[in-house]
């Protein structure tokens, strides 16, 4: 696979150039003003129409746009260009319909003054309000010295078609950070990889951080592969995180944190003396195994922990029941890994709700499925009183304003 690389980077050298839209760096959000775009680097050459529908089109956001924001709506109706280059700026897509035929490229523009520790590229994209953006591939970052902050949310969509070597790339160079959070009800896929620190040796120094909450789909998980770099995945209850292939760290300091928040009644079974209600749910995370660089019965890159503090549950549940919670499966029957690989951390913040089993973590060897077992509480009696009383008591304030 990795010789079609010079084969694609050669293609990309010979592509024709592009009309390209840049973005100067006026205060004004609104798409629809023509003094906001200018056809050179610089921002000195006006543009005559702003970006639109149309093919080979770029749009840049170099030193002209640094420290902007421009908010792209579904009223321009389907946009679609070539590249999308953001070298600082803010970016909003709201309610907004976008295909991207070839890259993003977050924290780099051609031509733009490279970043300097003192002097940082700084990027925010907010996918928000119901938008779909398509883009063939995405890249993270390719000038040093870059911070990301990259969020999916109000029921959107963000969906890299390629299903070649190219992914998406958390962190591509070094001394970067990178923020990727996608919210309950929204979902973020990709074809192929999904990178999160350090690509081909790259991102020395580096720490990527990736929030879960809703939906993200890729055909394998690669963590750090630098030296130096630090990848944090905080997968939450809510999430339905699913890697087709392998999920793998080539280096140290891969944390992987499932956070018992919010979790989905779908993804719990009752676990009645030791024996599963249901053994088909869904399970938070679901991959084909983990490995540490190419030695697939080793986890010793990876810290996984699991989070209990404040443990809710989102659905229907039975006071004083044990549950099951579908944490982990991996596909590939021969990759079970030992419950010790494991911590349970913050069990004394659960809250009154909830406490941990006898036996809290366990697998199922029949599903190949790590399980974390809970047993709701029934309030006892003193609550009880507790919740009457303060119901009589708004009872009796409604009564006073009448």
């Amino acid at each position: 696979m990795k010789k079609l690389i010079p084969i694609l980077l050669a293609a990309g050298v010979a592509a024709p150039s592009f009309a390209a839209f840049y973005r100067t760096n006026n205060a004004d959000t609104d798409w629809s003003n023509l003094a906001l775009w200018t056809t050179d680097a610089e921002g000195t050459i006006p543009a005559t129409s702003v970006p639109g529908i149309g093919n080979n089109v770029e749009w840049f956001f170099g030193d002209a746009a640094d420290g902007t924001t421009t908010i792209a709506t579904g009223d321009q109706g389907n946009l679609k260009i070539d590249r999308l280059n953001i070298k600082s700026a803010d970016f909003v897509f709201s309610g907004a319909t976008v295909n991207i035929g070839n890259r993003v490229n977050f924290g780099s523009a051609s031509g733009a003054t490279p970043a300097t520790a003192e002097n940082r590229n700084t990027v925010s994209v907010l996918i928000d309000n119901g938008s779909d953006v398509k883009t063939w591939m995405a890249y993270f970052a390719s000038q040093q010295y870059s911070d990301l902050d990259f969020r999916v949310s109000g029921n959107s969509s963000f969906t890299i078609t390629s299903n070649t070597w190219n992914h998406f790339q958390g962190v591509y160079t070094n001394d970067s950070t990178a923020h990727v959070t996608i919210d309950k009800g929204s979902s973020f896929t990709t074809a192929t990889s999904l990178t999160t620190n350090g690509t081909h040796g790259q991102g020395a120094r580096s720490t990527a951080v990736y929030d879960i909450y809703g939906d993200l789909t890729a055909a394998a998980v690669y963590t750090t592969d630098s030296n130096g770099t630090t990848s944090t995945i905080n997968i939450y209850g809510s999430a339905n995180f699913v890697s087709a292939g392998t999920a793998a760290a080539s280096k140290s300091n891969s944390y992987w944190n499932f956070i018992m928040q919010d979790v989905d009644a779908a993804k719990m079974t009752y676990y009645d003396g030791g024996v599963l209600g249901d053994d088909t749910i869904d399970a938070i995370f679901t991959a084909a195994n983990f490995k540490s660089g190419n030695t697939a019965d080793s986890i010793n890159y990876f810290t996984f922990a699991i989070d209990v503090k404040n443990f809710s549950v989102d659905g229907d549940y039975d006071e004083g029941e044990s549950y099951a919670i579908a944490l982990l499966r991996l596909t590939d029957s021969e990759s079970i890994y030992p419950v010790s690989s494991f911590s349970i951390v913050n069990s004394d913040q659960m809250g009154s709700n909830w406490i941990l089993g006898e036996t809290p973590l366990f697998w199922d060897e029949s599903t190949t499925t790590l399980y974390l077992n809970v047993i709701s509480q029934v309030p006892e009696p003193a609550t009880y009183a507790a919740i009457f009383g303060a119901l009589t008591l708004a009872f009796a304030a409604y009564r006073r304003r009448k």
